[in-house]
């Protein structure tokens, strides 16, 4: 992000205010949130500090405060790791929501949107490579099933199979039944207990119903769960292994870094110091680069 912004080519010594600022604006242009923003102001402030202290500046440019950039949304929070296994473990002994169980362990752990998971088949994909082609959605109108094309075209993607998705996967499959055909498409992988498929709709409706019971097993209030939550959750889990933001932007299927970065991963300054150190190298996941081949 700096140094491909014009800034990066102006010598630390000549950098002013105005410029800073006009840095951080631009940032804001670009659709990047305040909070991602002020994260990047940090980490240029402590830089130019340690100018300031060695005298080769006599003042720091980016000692200012950043109310001229308008306030974000309210953000989405993910998962805590130990409440998406609270969740799972709930689901998976109860009586009338255990046959979901991998149906939701999947969605923490591929990231897909629910119209997405709704419109797997099984032609899709390929438990040996650990491969899932993304590329169309199952949705509801007026009642009648139809295939809808998916959400932008960066949303057509080969993602890799991580190990949960993989064995949630494997259960499933083993034991599918024949399934009706919608539009050309049959042996569709998440169905309801009656053996027809799930629709973007009908998976949000069970997931909302899921949660209402499992709220009233615990006793601390719980955070929003939807389905989108859960990719949130699955993109953080993400950042956790280190994955570049390239890479999470492929797996996600977002058109941008922007969306990548700032509306759905939580970022720490001592992460973006990190990365700064080692000249922003890019640790490539090799799973994931091969999956973009396939």
């Amino acid at each position: 992000i700096i140094k491909d912004d014009i800034i990066s080519k102006v010598k630390i010594r000549d950098v002013k205010v105005s410029m800073a600022k006009d840095f951080c604006t631009r940032m804001s242009k670009k659709g990047y949130k305040k909070g991602y923003i002020s994260l990047m102001k940090k980490l240029l402030h402590a830089v130019m500090q340690e100018a300031f202290e060695a005298d080769e500046i006599i003042k720091n440019p980016f000692d200012f405060k950043l109310n001229f950039i308008s306030a974000d949304a309210v953000s989405r929070d993910e998962l805590s790791p130990e409440l998406q296994e609270m969740l799972l473990d709930f689901i998976k002994n109860d009586n009338a929501y255990s046959c979901y169980y991998n149906l939701i362990r999947f969605m923490l752990y591929s990231g897909l949107r629910a119209g997405e998971v709704c419109g797997l088949t099984l032609s899709d994909i390929s438990i040996k490579h650990r491969t899932i082609n993304v590329n169309k959605q199952l949705c509801k109108k007026s009642g009648e099933y139809i295939i809808c094309p998916l959400k932008t075209e960066s949303s057509y993607r080969t993602i890799y199979m991580f190990d949960e998705a993989r064995e949630a996967l494997k259960e499933i499959t083993e034991n599918l039944s024949d399934c009706i055909t919608i539009d050309g498409y049959t042996d569709f992988i998440f169905r309801n207990k009656t053996g027809l498929p799930l629709s973007a709709k009908d998976l949000s409706s069970l997931i909302t119903t899921i949660v209402k019971k499992f709220a009233s097993t615990v006793e601390t209030d719980l955070p929003m769960i939807s389905a989108h939550v859960f990719r949130h959750s699955f993109s953080a889990y993400l950042y956790r292994l280190g994955l570049d933001v390239q890479t999470r932007m492929y797996l996600m299927g977002h058109k941008s870094e922007s969306m990548t970065l700032n509306t759905y991963t939580k970022v720490d300054i001592s992460k973006v110091v990190a990365f700064a150190n080692k000249a922003e190298s890019k640790q490539k996941f090799q799973a994931v680069e091969s999956a973009k081949t396939a």
